[in-house]
């Protein structure tokens, strides 16, 4: 169900103590010279439609509204390459915590956010958006997995034990995967394996495959760099605006990741109708970063 599509009376008739909202959100970024600067906007987007498509075809006992994307969210890591329409995270966290009262003004009192964004100023601002509209809005619970996905560890642990469990198969189709062996995911950073996989499963069009082909590997530790004070992919050394390797991504590993993606959040809004606590947290030292970045 899209929000967009819906009448102000259909709006009004939803039965929000069993209708989340599902709301996508990303900035428009470089992501290397072989991907899209909508790229995080568009996985973000996918999920939110898969997820509500998933609630209605598995009959879950709550439904999801798909929201427009919200967009020109912060980006600032990818300074110096390119440009691209943003605003400062003061300025976004206002913008997304006032849209975020207003839906609850309408009557959603779930909320989940999806976001295939992961730098830690934009994540700060989400997580103050959050808690700006439950303070306001009481009895509405907004949750955004994907981040303590990610930087739990279990967004790359997941796919490496797939990846795994596929060593000694004698299926032809797990060829594939026996192929990522080698990979750290933990070094794939932005429009990286990872990503380039995705936007070659959702959106094969718009990924430059003549350019793609000739990217080398390009590997840095962002947390080593932040201690040097480098903050920006460019200061990294990535110049191309591409951390990992691109070259070796394939629409079957990003099937497999989007899929991952999509039962992590399935499972955090089911957590969220049931009133649990969600699986994922930022891990402690990523909260101490927030607090001075």
């Amino acid at each position: 169900m899209k929000f967009e599509y819906l009448t102000h009376e259909e709006l009004s008739a939803l039965d929000f103590n069993k209708c989340h909202l599902i709301l996508p959100v990303g900035p428009f970024e470089q992501h290397g010279p072989h991907l899209p600067v909508t790229t995080d906007i568009v996985i973000a987007r996918y999920l939110a439609e898969s997820v509500c498509e998933t609630m209605k075809i598995e009959k879950y006992e709550h439904c999801g509204v798909e929201a427009p994307a919200f967009t020109y969210a912060p980006a600032a890591i990818s300074d110096g390459i390119g440009l691209t329409p943003q605003l400062k995270p003061e300025s976004f966290t206002a913008y997304l915590a006032e849209v975020l009262v207003q839906y609850a003004a309408i009557g959603f009192k779930k909320i989940v956010v999806i976001t295939h964004h992961f730098e830690l100023k934009f994540v700060k601002s989400v997580i103050a958006a959050i808690a700006a509209c439950e303070a306001k809005c009481p009895g509405v619970r907004i949750v955004e997995p994907l981040s303590a996905y990610y930087y739990s560890g279990e967004y790359n642990a997941a796919l490496e034990k797939y990846i795994k469990s596929k060593k000694n198969s004698e299926e032809k189709q797990d060829e594939i995967y026996k192929s990522y062996s080698d990979i750290d995911f933990k070094k794939e950073i932005h429009a990286d394996i990872k990503e380039t996989s995705l936007m070659m499963y959702l959106l094969p069009r718009v990924v430059k495959s003549d350019t793609l082909s000739s990217l080398p590997p390009f590997l840095a530790n962002p947390a080593a760099e932040f201690l040097k004070l480098n903050f920006t992919f460019k200061s990294m050394g990535a110049e191309a605006g591409y951390i990992g390797s691109p070259a070796r991504s394939s629409i079957f590993l990003g099937e497999l990741i989007f899929k991952q993606l999509r039962t992590c959040v399935l499972k955090s809004s089911k957590n969220l109708a049931e009133g649990n606590p969600q699986e994922n947290a930022i891990p402690l030292y990523i909260k101490a970063v927030l607090t001075v970045i």
